[in-house]
């Protein structure tokens, strides 16, 4: 299977993009599977490798992981932005 690209050219500057591999994505994104994604950051812990391919199995796995009392659900602001008293003024 060849490798699908797409070029994006700005102000004479080129950037490369891969193929989106969605499942793996979501592995991170969605599920918050991977602290060194960046979720670590936030709270989640979890740090489980998809392996090669993303399977239903693999995935159920790895969401049992998951400390059912500290279950975090991915957000994009941070609770501290929320929370700050200033973030209104």
């Amino acid at each position: 299977m060849q490798s699908e690209t797409i070029a994006v050219t700005l102000e004479g500057i080129t950037q490369r993009f891969g193929r989106l591999d969605q499942p793996r994505c979501d592995w991170d994104r969605r599920h918050a599977l991977v602290a060194e994604g960046g979720f670590g950051f936030l709270g989640p812990t979890a740090s489980a490798d998809p392996g090669a391919a993303v399977t239903r199995e693999g995935l159920e796995a790895a969401l049992r992981t998951v400390d059912p009392i500290k279950k975090y659900r991915p957000v994009a602001a941070e609770p501290c932005v929320l929370r700050c008293p200033l973030a209104g003024a």
